[in-house]
């Protein structure tokens, strides 16, 4: 009997641990989400890409230095 008490406690000992502690995956997802990235178009192949990977020259945006090479060549 007293085996069965005392297994009764440990279990009640780790159920009260594992609620009483913060979840973190819950922690994760309730922060914020990131902010929508600015896409831009490839004016070679009209591929959308995010502008921080567009290669810029003369105001035009490429996906690749050969899309901007064989758009200005």
């Amino acid at each position: 009997m007293k085996y069965l008490i005392l297994l009764g406690l440990i279990f009640a000992v780790i159920l009260w641990f594992k609620f009483s502690r913060p979840n973190r995956s819950n922690q994760e997802t309730s922060e914020s989400p990131s902010q929508p990235e600015h896409m831009v178009r490839c004016a070679h192949c009209a591929v959308h890409l995010p502008e921080h990977e567009a290669i810029t020259s003369r105001q035009a945006a490429y996906c690749s230095v050969e899309h901007r090479d064989l758009a200005e060549g």
